[in-house]
């Protein structure tokens, strides 16, 4: 059975072929028909002045020079006893003809560049859609496992706990592998409406000039718990003046907190280790996190920032998520000026760079209550 692609090649195939052999006869008919035209047209010439010869040779000359005047394309030839073809005239007359030639030459091959171009059009539109479907497909397989799963584990820890007294030490391992389950449920809920608010174009918050030192600070120091809890082992290189960039918390949380959980998840070892680095570069702060997974195929590393974008199966995909974190870090690193880029890193894995603008100010610093509790 020909699958839906596969129909679509051969109808779009067998239309190409069609055109493009309609056209080639099309050019080859009106090229012999100009041609017999042409040659009709001289043989009727010719014959006209061999009668007008004759009737000079009975001496109707009045009779011949009216009828000349009506006939641009024959003269008398210098000699004044004969008539004879007008080379001007007739050359004109060719000229126009082959002009026509090379106007249905023109015309038809542009005719089918037209058809052409706009089958690629359809067509593309047909992959764009279908790899569209295939997203959405991807992201709800996705999102069913990343909700039954946790449910699943918070279903079976709780059930355990009212069928069961425990020690104080296993209780408090059940309660944090609880946590992390609500953790991991809120994550998911966070990118959903994170992305839906970006799709519907909400207004933009308005940001005053933060150290983005301080920010990226608050958001590892919130989120290392859970993080260390998935084996992450974090290494935080920062650079020595201030980061001054026009974000706030939020905006550098959906950031640090996408890319490091991008990172865990592509990491297989027990110990994860990633490092997070801060660095001016002229006039851009540059954020980079480098993982020690397998890193990013060069032909995927521009679609991994489209909105469900995931390889494979998602039925067999062991890593979990929804192909939207590194989409939410595109339109975040975007939303305040700067960029994203993806490269491999010098000792295994990928390394993900957000570039920033910096503000020309020096007067920076997150608002006390942005950054109550750091640790």
């Amino acid at each position: 059975m020909l699958t839906s692609r596969a129909a679509t090649r051969i109808a779009f195939g067998v239309i190409i072929a069609f055109v493009t052999a309609q056209m080639s006869w099309w050019l080859f008919f009106q090229q012999r028909y100009v041609s017999e035209v042409s040659t009709d047209t001289v043989e009727s010439l010719e014959r006209e002045a061999e009668s007008l010869n004759q009737l000079l040779a009975l001496g109707a000359v009045e009779q011949v020079d009216v009828l000349l005047s009506e006939r641009p394309h024959l003269r008398l030839a210098n000699d004044g006893l004969s008539v004879e073809l007008a080379a001007e005239s007739l050359g004109e007359f060719l000229h126009q003809q082959r002009r026509v030639v090379r106007m249905l030459a023109f015309e038809g091959p542009f005719f089918v560049l037209v058809v052409m171009t706009g089958l690629f059009i359809i067509g593309r539109s047909l992959r764009l859609e279908r790899e569209l479907k295939r997203r959405q497909r991807n992201f709800l397989d996705a999102i069913g496992h990343e909700y039954k799963t946790p449910i699943s584990t918070l279903r079976l820890l709780i059930e355990t706990l009212q069928l069961r007294t425990l020690a104080p030490a296993k209780l408090q391992e059940y309660l944090q592998s609880m946590r992390l389950e609500v953790d991991r449920l809120e994550r998911t809920g966070q990118q959903v409406l994170a992305t839906a608010r970006l799709e519907a174009g909400a207004p933009p918050e308005r940001r005053e000039p933060h150290d983005l030192t301080e920010l990226v600070r608050h958001v590892i120091a919130r989120s290392r718990p859970a993080l260390e809890a998935n084996g992450a082992r974090l290494d935080l290189t920062t650079s020595d003046g201030p980061l001054p960039v026009r974000a706030v918390l939020d905006d550098v949380s959906i950031l640090v907190e996408n890319l490091l959980d991008n990172a865990l998840k592509y990491t297989p070892a027990a110990e994860k280790s990633v490092t997070v680095q801060l660095e001016r570069q002229g006039n851009w702060a540059l954020l980079s996190v480098e993982d020690r997974g397998p890193g990013i195929p060069d032909r995927e590393r521009a679609l991994v920032f489209e909105r469900f974008y995931r390889v494979g199966n998602e039925l067999t995909r062991t890593a979990t998520g929804l192909g939207l974190g590194l989409y939410l870090v595109r339109r975040a690193a975007e939303g305040l000026g700067g960029h994203v880029e993806i490269d491999n890193a010098e000792q295994g894995g990928a390394r993900v760079t957000i570039r920033l603008p910096l503000e020309p100010t020096v007067t920076v610093g997150a608002p006390a209550a942005e950054l109550r509790g750091v640790g």
